[in-house]
């Protein structure tokens, strides 16, 4: 999957971010919600931001917790290519739960790239060194999460 910074930096910056608006991305559908992390979730290990595919238009939903926009911006960067480098491995065949895996991780680590690109690029130093906080706060609580900023 190429990835041209310059254009994906333009879309998020003029991306209006609205509960349940739909958006298009690199010609897949994304819907934002905005879903309370409870107590109980962090106890059970259940990640405060992921992706899952959409039953109604067969593009993906992206859940975070109601956030400042300068941070659900590089977070939805980052569960977008998450969510299609991790799309593309479905038509590959099967594979095993291993291989699943280091996908999974190599997708991680490149919206881990352009979502700290982005927040670097946009986000003040102090308003990054924020955002990185609020990422490790995050992982922190949901450590064995699948998907994982």
């Amino acid at each position: 999957m190429e990835i041209d910074y310059n254009q994906l930096k333009e879309f998020f910056s003029q991306l209006e971010i609205e509960e349940a608006m739909p958006f298009e991305y690199m010609d897949r559908p994304f819907t934002i919600w905005f879903a309370e992390y409870t107590e109980n979730e962090r106890k059970e290990g259940r990640p405060a931001i992921f992706y899952s595919f959409s039953n109604v238009d067969g593009g993906f939903d992206i859940y975070t917790p109601e956030l400042s926009e300068i941070f659900i911006r590089p977070i939805l960067i980052h569960e977008c290519i998450e969510a299609l480098v991790n799309d593309e491995r479905t038509g590959t065949g099967s594979i095993t739960p291993k291989q699943d895996y280091i996908i999974h991780q190599r997708a991680h680590e490149l919206a881990k790239k352009y979502d700290e690109m982005y927040a670097q690029d946009t986000l003040s130093p102090e308003q990054f060194i924020e955002y990185i906080k609020i990422k490790e706060e995050y992982k922190e609580a949901s450590p064995d999460s699948y998907i994982n900023l």
